[in-house]
């Protein structure tokens, strides 16, 4: 029996401040967190809880029948908790019924697995460590950011303990097999990737956006058309998919139109749906997929010209990953944490010359007028974190003198004042 595999994926970064050349050395706080809790708070109320809510009535409805997985990113998870801490209740019981999947990611939704190996593991260890704390359960299936993957993170994620991993159906990789069959990595054999179909997720979203392109009835029947050596059909589809449109009355609407999908599907009897680890665990590889070279799921290319088409966007990600030594050295948690906060890809992707010359390019509302606005901004912040971070290292230095070096200092200071009197007595003598 044919197998869907549907992923959700929930993030949102925090806000940055408008950081002006100025406020460097006087500012310290560089979120704004008011805004995003107040649009946590929205978003939760007007469609992240109702489809919470419709997923709970689905799995009372069906029970085994309905199985789909989530992805949360920490950022979004801390969101959350200050806003509306009510979501992760009713998401960590739905957690509990073991047919909904808590994947992995890196904590801060950033492009560590390209930039900086020890800093991923960091970063991926925190986040299962906050799913456990919040849901109860240890994720072993893992969605990274925006869906970036090679046969190298796919290995590194491997010795992270991920089995299973979501990813872009692109390319050469899957040319002879097509997206919708279960592949291993060519380095770790025993660990399975599953391939998104583009066209049934954009097709998906589509339906979200405007309920009169076709039914949700009509696109379950549309998986009639898949050839019977299609076995698995990863849909993803982001929260925000199901945000109201011009096309919609409420969120309501978006949110029944998943109800009706998978009453479809259930009542047509040819398809079951499952979790990434179910699929791992229910279906044998068909192929390696290698993929040499990054791959994601953001753009047409499918490369990572979202975050590094130019300049810009080159040298922010190259001054934020340089501090790295400067923060172990610092070991100060408020700093860690707003440097880790900094490596979002959100902030990265604000600076792509080519979402401003393409509207349809990217999907992600800009807070800012233009890449440049975003880039000056972000280097004003990340400037001001470098002060701070110096600053605490040469605090740290004092704090660990000896008495000995300390008396040392005293008398070379000493020293250097007698000298300047002496010049200075010279002076009037003149």
């Amino acid at each position: 029996m044919k197998t869907i595999c549907l992923n959700f994926n929930l993030h949102k970064s925090v806000l940055l401040k408008k950081y002006r050349f100025f406020d460097i050395g006087n500012d310290n706080n560089y979120f704004d967190k008011f805004t995003t809790d107040l649009q946590t708070e929205i978003d939760a109320k007007s469609y992240i809880m109702p489809l919470f809510k419709m997923m709970e009535q689905l799995s009372n409805e069906y029970k085994d029948k309905f199985k789909c997985s989530i992805t949360m990113s920490g950022i979004a998870m801390e969101n959350f908790t200050r806003a509306f801490p009510e979501g992760l209740r009713v998401l960590r019981e739905l957690a509990q019924t073991g047919n909904f999947e808590i994947t992995g990611m890196p904590y801060y939704h950033s492009l560590t697995s390209i930039t900086d190996k020890e800093e991923l593991a960091i970063q991926v260890k925190k986040h299962s460590d906050k799913i456990y704390e919040l849901f109860g359960v240890t994720p072993t299936a893992f969605r990274n950011t925006e869906l970036i993957y090679s046969d190298e993170i796919g290995r590194m994620l491997y010795d992270l303990g991920f089995d299973t991993i979501l990813t872009e159906g692109c390319g050469k990789a899957i040319e002879l097999y097509g997206p919708n069959v279960l592949y291993f990595n060519p380095t770790c054999e025993t660990q399975k990737i599953i391939t998104r179909n583009q066209d049934y997720s954009r097709m998906f979203q589509d339906g979200l956006k405007n309920n009169k392109l076709f039914t949700p009835e009509y696109f379950a029947e549309k998986f009639y058309d898949f050839e019977e050596e299609d076995e698995v059909i990863y849909l993803g589809v982001n929260f925000s998919n199901f945000h109201k449109t011009e096309y919609h009355n409420s969120e309501v609407e978006l949110v029944k139109f998943l109800k009706s999908f998978v009453s479809a599907i259930v009542e047509l009897g040819e398809f079951v749906f499952e979790t990434p680890s179910g699929v791992s665990k229910n279906h044998t590889p068909t192929a390696p997929l290698n993929v040499p070279r990054p791959i994601s799921g953001m753009n047409r290319y499918h490369d990572l010209t979202p975050w590094r088409s130019n300049e810009l966007q080159e040298e922010a990600i190259m001054k934020i990953t340089s501090y790295a030594k400067l923060v172990k050295e610092a070991n100060s948690e408020v700093l860690t944490d707003i440097w880790r906060n900094l490596q979002s890809s959100d902030y990265f992707y604000y600076m792509s010359t080519d979402f401003f010359n393409n509207p349809t390019y990217g999907y992600k509302p800009n807070p800012f007028k233009s890449p440049y606005e975003a880039f000056i901004n972000y280097m004003n912040i990340v400037s001001d974190l470098e002060r701070r971070l110096k600053e605490k290292i040469k605090e740290k230095e004092r704090e660990t003198l000896t008495n000995e070096e300390i008396k040392d200092i005293i008398k070379h200071y000493e020293s250097v004042i007698t000298d300047l009197k002496q010049k200075l007595d010279n002076r009037t003598d003149e």
